[in-house]
């Protein structure tokens, strides 16, 4: 994650911009959010 967030550093993605490091940073974070809320969605409670 942290060779990702070194080259990614400073590039510029066509219509988005430049890519800030820590977006990068909080990428898994932000993915383990979003798949948690999804199982928790299909969850049958007791």
């Amino acid at each position: 994650l942290d060779a990702a967030a070194t080259r990614l550093q400073g590039v510029v993605l066509p219509g988005i911009g430049e890519v800030p490091v820590q977006l990068v940073q909080a990428l898994p974070y932000i993915l383990t959010v979003i798949l948690l809320a999804g199982f928790i969605g299909r969850a049958i409670p007791p």
